[in-house]
């Protein structure tokens, strides 16, 4: 949406576009369609009004203007609206309405791309932007942001050739510059090819450069000629032929309709490619589960390359549904590595890898010497790296010096993982541990994508000869991004020193640097004065930070485990005592990080190990973990059945109860009866005190019961329990209990009968308790009655309307009840009470007969 201040100023100014937009159209019908397009863009790049002069270009409703399309072009619109937003800033021309398109450009964020993207779109549209802008322009070349290449390109056809051929040509030699923008640039000067000079300088890079340029330069320059050159030698030599043509005679055999041409043939190639590739796709998934496999193998070896590529996305999809690949179709896999095709031969690599093919080592090794394409180069180390095969090594190690950054880091990481720590492996090769600390020290301090990757793959190296560079990279003066890296490298040795080092950088006044270094103190530390160090970490009072909070407790108890048991369990006991609910959970965490590991928990004298299974306990109850609570309360006692045998009745009772509280009624009362049997001496106290739980929990039950679910849990409890009430000799309080329950089950019924003849409410809740409890009141309800009768003082008579809703409330409980006729006489009435009250009674015992009509 067009924020609503620019919404009366968008209408007014798109007006007279539109109304040229509409002339061009009419213009068209006697024209021909063929002249449309450069009429209609012709029509929009129209200024609306004429350029402002020096006197008004500072006037309020100018700077207003200018606020208003600025809006538009970076404000939350559609894409249409920045556009116009754009044009109509190219349109005013004044410095200020430029230096914002400027601003545009030159804020690299992913949230200014469309923005960024609307201002190149404004500009292909016009003819000679402000020079100015042609700057920006290449300021952004190497942005791989999606679409904006295409829009980039688009935009620098529309500056005078031969200023964007001096721009472009210093940025396309500079070796000190980013490989990614000397690619951009050179790829912009092949599209500026009807300018001699641009096909000059693309021959000039053609010529002691580095492959990748070389080979960059190689396809502009067929680009720009219009000529498919087979190598660089073949291109100079068609070069030498024709370095003398003016520049009338090179425009005349390079010119703007035989590119226009290639490109729409392109563009119909593509579209083409496109469509095969989706029948193809659709023709796999229609294909049987058993003959897919022959039509991969027909995908892999098809004459177009798409097709090949959608071969490949196929396996990938098999790897990640983790499903059989055919061996001829790996087999496949390996002879694309030397495809002809550069996404052909990327796939292939990225898939080798993933599968590991052991035939493919010798594939990569030939096919990586040969590539001229750095993402390409970038899959076949990355391969190379995953196929865990020493012979690698020297190929590895050569693309430390590659002329693409990206994949000098790619192989940092792939040696990384060739030479990682492994239990069974001894110290990492001498030449890997030499060549990855050469070639760290000589990257420059803005290549901190690369410097990172070599970070990472020094610490899965874990050599101790890398320890000094971690330490130097977490200096105040090097960046976030590299201190981080090297804090969490450090942790790969595992070590006290490496806890020092991270116990120093607690106090760090950047949030991501203290995180790093817990998590590195986490892995580190294994002695007391690590854990005081976090514990400040662990408070909201000292750490403000809720993420390095849960952090530092993660890293507290994994230090923990690394601790003797009696110093954790006394550390547990403090957090306790706190009555923090937070420290509270964490003294449970420590008790059972003891508990959990048997040797641990039973290097413990008796005694601590009673106490911790105590604390635990009761900490878990706490918590709401009845079933652990009882666990650990029955673990306690079998630690005093010959000691105590009293305290070990007392524990067992607690854990039946916490058992019943998480309602496992049958299997706690069932383990209890067996762990009385095994208690010589004192199985008459035991059964007695687990019946005295079981008939306290049964009265809680009843007394809180307020729906039939709660009902049925009281009788559920005492029918399990029937048996250890018995052998307790508490039938008397058992019968009791369920007379209690059922007095007030039949009180709730009444008080929802009650209700429900009012306003008809609680009819589910009624029908849960079934036909027993509920048709004697109900049919009470309908029965004749004498005017003045007291026998339910608490009820009115029904009314016909509620006596209606009683008799279909009934038959839902009572399917089988014909009903009762609203006019019937007394002993009608009587009667069809009778057959109800009989059939629920038959419903009850299970001898229902068959549902009336």
């Amino acid at each position: 949406m067009i924020k609503q201040g620019t919404t009366n100023l968008t209408r007014i100014r798109a007006g007279s576009a539109g109304l040229l937009l509409n002339a061009g159209i009419a213009c068209c019908v006697c024209a021909g369609v063929s002249n449309f397009a450069a009429m209609a863009n012709q029509a929009i790049s129209q200024p609306a009004t004429s350029r402002p002069t020096e006197a008004a270009s500072t006037s309020p409703s100018l700077q207003q203007d200018i606020a208003d399309h600025y809006e538009l072009v970076i404000g939350d619109n559609t894409a249409q609206a920045r556009r116009l937003g754009a044009t109509k800033l190219l349109e005013l021309g004044t410095a200020e309405a430029v230096a914002r398109l400027v601003d545009v450009l030159r804020t690299n964020s992913p949230a200014r791309l469309p923005a960024r993207m609307a201002v190149c779109e404004a500009m292909a549209g016009r003819e000679n932007p402000p020079p100015i802008l042609l700057d920006a322009l290449i300021a952004c070349l190497g942005d791989k942001s999606p679409g904006m290449a295409e829009a980039l390109s688009r935009a620098l056809r529309r500056f005078d050739t031969a200023l964007a051929v001096e721009r472009l040509r210093p940025l396309a030699s500079d070796s000190e510059a980013a490989l990614e923008r000397r690619l951009a640039a050179i790829a912009a000067l092949g599209e500026a090819g009807d300018d001699i000079r641009a096909v000059a300088a693309l021959a000039t890079l053609m010529e002691g450069t580095s492959p990748t340029i070389q080979a960059a330069a190689l396809n502009a320059f067929s680009a720009a000629t219009g000529v498919r050159h087979e190598s660089a030698s073949a291109a100079m030599t068609w070069w030498s032929r024709h370095s003398t043509l003016t520049g009338t005679q090179w425009l005349w055999r390079v010119n703007e309709a035989r590119r226009e041409q290639v490109r729409r043939l392109q563009t119909i190639r593509g579209d083409l490619n496109r469509r095969v590739v989706q029948l193809s796709r659709e023709a796999y998934l229609a294909t049987s589960e058993g003959d897919r496999a022959e039509k991969l193998l027909s995908f892999l070896g098809d004459d177009l390359p798409p097709v090949r590529s959608l071969g490949l996305e196929l396996i990938n999809d098999l790897i990640t549904d983790r499903k059989d690949i055919d061996g001829d179709a790996k087999t496949r896999v390996v002879e694309l590595l030397g495809d002809t095709d550069a996404v052909v031969r990327q796939k292939a690599a990225t898939i080798a890898g993933e599968l590991r093919l052991a035939g493919a080592l010798n594939r990569l090794l030939d096919a990586l010497a040969a590539e001229a394409v750095p993402d390409v180069r970038i899959a076949q180390v990355a391969a190379l790296g995953r196929l865990d095969d020493p012979a690698a090594v020297p190929a590895l190690i050569s693309r430390l010096t590659d002329d693409a950054l990206v994949v000098v880091g790619e192989a940092a990481q792939a040696l990384g993982n060739l030479a990682r720590k492994r239990p069974d492996a001894g110290p990492a090769p001498e030449a890997i541990v030499t060549a990855m600390l050469e070639r760290y020290g000589r990257l420059r301090p803005i290549d901190e994508d690369v410097r990172e990757k070599f970070i990472q793959a020094m610490a899965r190296v874990g050599e101790e000869t890398f320890r000094l560079e971690f330490r130097r990279a977490t200096a105040p003066t090097e960046s976030l991004r590299i201190r981080r890296a090297a804090i969490s490298a450090l942790a790969a040795f595992g070590d006290v020193a490496s806890a020092d080092d991270a116990r120093g950088l607690l106090k760090s006044q950047e949030m991501e640097i203290r995180q790093a270094a817990v998590e590195t103190l986490g892995k580190c530390g294994r002695r007391l004065e690590d854990l005081a160090a976090l514990t400040p970490h662990l408070y909201a009072r000292s750490e403000a930070d809720a993420a390095v909070r849960e952090q530092a407790w993660r890293a507290y108890l994994a230090i923990s485990e690394r601790i003797p048991a009696p110093e954790v369990f006394r550390l547990a006991t403090e957090f306790g005592r706190t009555g923090d609910k937070t420290d509270h959970q964490r003294s449970v965490d420590l008790l059972r990080s003891i508990r959990v590991v048997e040797a641990r928990f039973e290097s413990l004298p008796s005694s601590q190990r009673f106490d911790v299974l105590s604390q635990l306990a009761d900490g878990l109850a706490v918590l709401g973990d009845h079933v652990g609570a009882a666990t650990s309360l029955e673990q306690a006692a079998a630690l005093r059945e010959t000691t105590d045998p009293a305290e070990a009745v007392a524990l067992l009772a607690r854990g039946l109860s916490a058992r019943l509280v998480a309602l496992e009624d049958g299997a706690a009362i069932e383990k209890s009866m067996q762990l009385s049997r095994r208690m010589e001496g004192v199985a008459t106290q035991a059964l007695a005190a687990f019946a005295d739980v079981v008939l306290k929990e049964a009265g809680k039950r009843a007394d809180q019961a307020a729906d039939a679910q709660g009902f049925g849990a009281v009788v559920s409890l005492l029918d399990s329990a029937a048996t250890l009430l018995k052998d307790a000799e508490r039938e008397t309080n058992t019968s009791a209990i369920r007379k209690r329950a059922m007095t007030r089950r039949g009180e709730i019924i009444q008080e929802l009968l009650a209700d429900y003849l009012l306003d008809g409410e609680g009819e589910a809740r009624i029908i849960a308790f079934g036909p027993e409890p509920v048709i004697p009141p109900l049919a009470s309800l309908l029965e004749p009655r004498e005017a003045g009768s007291t026998d339910r003082p608490a009820l009115r008579a029904p009314t016909a309307r509620s006596e209606l809703r009683l008799v279909n409330l009934a038959r839902k409980l009572v399917p089988a009840w014909q009903g009762l006729d609203a006019a019937a006489n007394d002993a009608d009435r009587a009667a069809a009470l009778n057959e109800l009250r009989s059939l629920a009674s038959q419903l009850e015992a299970g001898k229902a007969p068959p549902e009336r009509m």
